[in-house]
């Protein structure tokens, strides 16, 4: 990957919609080059797909949070699986310190994640949690998807 690659994922970052013909202008190059760059990119999984971001609108109506996970062991499979198969998690990052790691919950009321918070404090490999309600967004510069 070099600097023309990271260039177009930024600029893809920003909109990824932006036709390739005004990628290729931004940028110099033919519309083919860009369009070959966005294949290979494809293919080496650096591009993993392309995505919606919502604006103010659309989140002031979803409670999100972000809760810190310590657990017993690691995270493993099984407590893997069971964040997983709630439709609210929308990322599972592992981390270095004293959480082992930071999910990231989106629920349509307070109520609904306070469940989700207590179901996922029954698992027998949670010790605690720690949770951050995110009350507004300042700075939107890539999809969250970390």
């Amino acid at each position: 990957m070099d600097t023309i690659d990271r260039q177009i994922i930024q600029i893809l970052r920003e909109d990824a919609r932006k036709p390739v013909t005004l990628i290729a202008e931004v940028l110099g190059l033919s519309r083919l080059t860009i369009q070959k760059r966005i294949k290979s990119l494809e293919e080496q999984d650096v591009i993993r797909g392309y995505t919606v971001r919502t604006g103010a609108n659309y989140e002031t109506e979803e409670f999100r949070a972000h809760v810190l996970v310590e657990v017993k062991t690691n995270l493993n499979q099984g407590l893997l699986g069971f964040l997983k198969s709630f439709p609210e998690v929308n990322t599972i990052h592992s981390l270095a310190g004293r959480f082992d790691a930071n999910i990231m919950l989106e629920a349509e009321s307070s109520e609904r994640l306070d469940k989700l918070l207590a179901k996922i404090l029954q698992h027998p490999e949670v010790i605690s949690t720690e949770t951050c309600i995110l009350l507004a967004t300042k700075l939107d510069r890539l999809p969250i998807t970390y």
